[in-house]
């Protein structure tokens, strides 16, 4: 059935996996380094799902370092 099959993707985060603790640790650690405000826990929960540029996204209080965040935080 899989002999042919190069990989499987899977979406861990809720599922398989409570990974929400990583998620908000880097997130934060990626704004503070960067002199950002941090998020609470809950608000960060809220914006999870939606990908990883919507997360920092909504993260960032400035347009303008959202690439700055986003790339640190994938770095992580």
């Amino acid at each position: 059935m899989f002999r042919d099959t190069r990989g499987l993707v899977f979406d861990l985060d809720g599922t398989l996996v409570d990974s929400r603790a990583n998620i908000v640790r880097h997130l934060n650690d990626a704004l503070a380094e960067r002199g950002l405000p941090t998020h609470a826990t809950a608000d960060i929960a809220k914006w999870v799902g939606e990908g990883a540029r919507h997360l920092v996204t909504r993260a960032v209080p400035a347009s303008g370092r959202i690439d700055e965040v986003f790339d640190a935080f994938r770095g992580r």
